[in-house]
């Protein structure tokens, strides 16, 4: 079946600060800021809200509307972001594509899900929280598509370790994991997420 009309809106979850560039290791921003480089961008109708925390922009992926956004909030108020939105522009949950860094998997993976409880994710906690109401383990309807960081030094923080650069052995398999995330947001926005998660990719341009 073909996707629906309604654009999806596809949110980047991550631990960057606010008002501050992404790093190097903060696949999600990257992944929707590469998208957004190849995508054919154009005004908002209507406008976001206003003093909103969170850059925005809508694009057109073969015929397909896609809102791409990145929060500019810390992370673990990011939902607020989303839920705004969604309601602004009538975007459903079924239809938001949340992209986050995860510690479980390698550097060099990214997995799309249709659904998930949070895992412990602060981020995807306050998305959860914002749509369904419900902080806990329960598995909530909205897409996500998990960016691996693989997991930190013993000893080490966590935000600081996903803050910093990859390192120089993992850079040829973050690259092809980004292209490959790229690619999944694309499919998603195109095809729907159903085709996506089974494997099914547009051609890659």
């Amino acid at each position: 079946s073909s996707p629906p009309s309604s654009p999806p809106l596809s949110s980047s979850s991550s631990e960057t600060a606010p008002h501050t560039s992404p790093p190097s290791s903060s696949a999600p921003p990257l992944a929707v800021a590469t998208l957004a480089a190849k995508t054919s961008l154009g005004p908002l109708p209507p406008p976001p809200p206003p003093n909103l925390l969170a850059e925005i922009a809508l694009g057109n992926l073969e015929g397909a509307p896609i809102l791409l956004v990145k929060p500019l909030t810390y992370m673990n108020r990011s939902g607020s972001v989303v839920s705004v939105l969604a309601c602004h522009y009538n975007i459903p949950p079924a239809r938001i594509l949340v992209v986050f860094d995860d510690l479980d998997l390698p550097s060099s993976a990214v997995k799309l899900r249709i659904k998930g409880s949070h895992g412990g994710h602060n981020g995807m906690r306050s998305v959860a929280e914002h749509i369904s109401g419900r902080d806990d383990e329960s598995f909530v309807d909205f897409p996500r598509l998990r960016c691996g960081v693989g997991r930190p030094p013993k000893g080490a923080s966590i935000p600081d370790y996903v803050l910093t650069n990859f390192s120089p052995s993992e850079e040829e398999g973050v690259k092809q994991a980004l292209k490959e995330a790229v690619l999944v947001i694309r499919s998603v926005a195109v095809m729907g997420v159903e085709k996506a998660v089974s494997g099914v990719r547009i051609k890659d341009p």
